[in-house]
């Protein structure tokens, strides 16, 4: 077996040519280069819109076409499969990049690595059963199997309490270990693991027991894999730290390197546990200059800066776009997003709206769930300045196949990416399987999931690829267009799935609730279309903070919106320039507007209620670049 040695892998000039001229789009300057070039653990932390994501790319791929071993591989990790996918895609549009989609390499979310490589080798070696590992399958399953739920119930209590909070039993629930309710719920999750049944957080559990009961698997880990990326890592939790520590100690000749950016670590919510002390460590290299925003949006933006980076816009196009904050009192709320779409339609002409329709423009908010028991309701949420709005049109736990169809369709509407749909469509269809198998000892594990996870479960079959187009493709916006889709699939599957069960439980069951959200990509739900004389229609898309983290905007409007305090007013003497340490509240406050600002390539927009901006604060917001406007 041929021992790693860092030392002779090295990236030269000459690669780097050679990936740009593979990659033309790519174009490196000197923090980029260092960073291409640097083999030792660093973090890369790197501003919005700097092309992190390419920088990995780019360093997989001249990594694949030098890398010596056949046992030892490359590992990289992200939070969701959305990322992954997307690293996945780009690797494997290069012909030297396809060599890091299989073994011995792997590209996988931090979950998938867990129960790959030490929660379920564990699980097996203690003689444990794994057919599914999913939360909303597995607590709503044990949660009907609980007989007696009154004292839940009267206490707010929901399915997860059934997900315990460290094994094997400890529960998140204040009656006693020896009360009926404790040893039920106690009696129901060791049943449900008896048969194989496992939430995500289990098996984190179990991954973290099997490195502190055999701690000599971490070895054989950093073994398997001496060099580890992790994308997106501001958002890494403390367990997955915990755990990437004791693999990748100092010193043990391997190479780790996150990539990211502190400034938007916005998946922490509101409390005193920092999640990101880990990232980014002392010797960080960073890249501060970005290719989105032109420097007029960068400087607005810079005001915010967590880490209090200055970072240098380098797009001219749309430099004299007119950044405007929106000033509103209660009368005049419901008029905000009307202000915002004139604005829009002054700064940029059709042409511009067209050949930017992918990116869009977005009026988002950090608060944006209702809240039916508040009386006052100025400015607190996203709906308050659009009443139609719909804080939960896609399900983050889909319960039903359409509902993965659904949200793949959606998906692709928005990204114009048809690998979201595969993998939806096809993580759906692995649903389906696992939880009605018609074999219960043949079931696909987790480590089956996209469209290669089903081709490879099917055992390859010869008109897969044909079928699952035509599901792919197929209108599903009606009961009989939706039965005609699951007669198709049942002709394909129904000699693996228990077709009875799986009807009887409803999961294959058609509803309309998300076809509206699927069906257009310009006037859909939680989106207002905007028609002025003579001029293209303008369709502004109305969201939260974080379901557009990671996105361009063509233009963006950041809501004012209330948690506990007003969350711009709270922060407004940032943006107008004057730091100081901020409390906890406010440094998650400053991040999520960080995330906010830094989106939009062409304009960027706020509203604020005009009681929340003093004159003195007004003239300094305009000094720094800021149109004020006035409703």
């Amino acid at each position: 077996m041929k021992d790693f040695n860092i030392s002779k892998i090295e990236i030269t000039n000459e690669d780097i040519k050679w990936i740009q001229e593979i990659m033309p789009e790519i174009e490196f300057d000197d923090d980029r280069i260092k960073a291409l070039k640097s083999l030792d653990s660093v973090d890369i932390n790197a501003c919005p819109g700097s092309g992190k994501t390419t920088l990995l790319v780019s360093k997989l791929a001249i990594l694949a076409n030098k890398w010596p071993y056949t046992n030892k591989g490359i590992c990289v990790l992200s939070h969701t499969n959305v990322a992954r996918e997307e690293i996945q895609n780009r690797l494997g549009d290069l012909a030297i990049g396809k060599k890091l989609l299989s073994y011995p390499h792997f590209i996988g979310t931090f979950q998938s690595y867990l129960d790959t490589f030490f929660a379920i080798p564990y699980l097996k070696s203690n003689k444990g059963n794994i057919k599914i590992v999913d939360d909303q399958y597995v607590l709503s399953k044990r949660w009907n199997r609980m007989k007696y739920k009154t004292y839940l119930e009267n206490n707010n209590y929901d399915q997860y309490v059934f997900d315990p909070a460290k094994l094997p039993y400890e529960l998140n629930i204040k009656c006693g270990a020896n009360t009926k309710t404790y040893k039920s719920i106690v009696k129901i999750v060791e049943d449900s693991r008896s048969i194989g049944e496992y939430t995500f957080n289990e098996m984190r559990l179990y991954a973290a027991q099997y490195i502190e009961e055999r701690p000599e698997v971490c070895e054989i880990a950093r073994k398997r894999f001496p060099i580890i990326f992790i994308d997106e890592s501001q958002d890494t939790e403390n367990y997955m730290w915990e755990i990437i520590t004791k693999v990748y100690v100092e010193g043990s000749n391997t190479v780790w390197q996150s990539f990211g950016d502190i400034n938007q670590a916005i998946y922490n919510g509101f409390s005193s546990n920092d999640k990101t002390t880990i990232f980014p460590r002392e010797n960080q290299i960073s890249i501060t200059n970005t290719k989105r925003l032109p420097n007029s949006i960068a400087k607005l933006a810079n005001t915010v800066a967590i880490n209090k980076s200055i970072m240098i816009g380098q797009s001219t196009e749309f430099i004299n776009n007119k950044n405007t904050i929106i000033l509103f009192d209660k009368n005049s709320s419901s008029q905000v997003i009307h202000c915002f779409a004139d604005i829009i339609y002054e700064n940029f002409s059709d042409d511009d709206i067209i050949k930017n329709q992918r990116f869009g423009c977005h009026a988002i908010g950090l608060i944006h769930k209702l809240n039916k028991d508040d009386n006052d309701n100025f400015a607190k949420r996203v709906s308050n300045y659009y009443a139609d709005y719909n804080p939960n049109p896609i399900k983050i736990h889909p319960e039903k196949l359409i509902d993965f169809f659904s949200i793949g369709q959606s998906n692709f509407i928005k990204s114009g990416n048809l690998s979201n749909k595969v993998a939806s469509y096809s993580d759906g269809i692995l649903t389906l399987i696992r939880k009605y198998p018609k074999n219960k000892n043949i079931y696909p594990t987790a480590n089956f999931h996209g469209i290669n996870g089903l081709n490879k479960y099917l055992n390859y079959p010869e008109n897969f690829r044909k079928w699952f187009y035509e599901i792919l493709h197929t209108n599903y916006d009606s009961p009989d267009l939706w039965e005609a889709l699951i007669e198709r699939l049942y002709n394909e599957l129904g000699d693996i799935i228990d077709w009875k069960m799986a009807t009887g439980e409803g999961f294959l069951n058609w509803t309309n609730n998300y076809t509206k959200t699927a069906q257009d990509s310009s006037c859909t739900e939680n989106t207002i279309c905007f028609k002025k004389d003579g001029r293209i229609n303008l369709p502004i898309h109305i969201g939260s903070i974080h379901s557009i983290k990671g996105r361009t905007h063509l233009a963006t409007l950041v809501l004012e919106t209330k948690y506990r305090a007003y969350n711009i007013k709270s922060i407004i003497e940032y943006l107008c320039g004057e730091y100081k340490k901020p409390t906890v509240t406010n440094a998650n406050r400053l991040k999520c507007q960080y995330v906010a600002m830094t989106r939009a390539k062409g304009l960027l927009c706020m509203a604020i209620p005009k009681n929340n901006v003093t004159p003195n604060q007004k003239e300094k917001l305009s000094k720094l670049g800021w149109e004020i406007v006035e409703i």
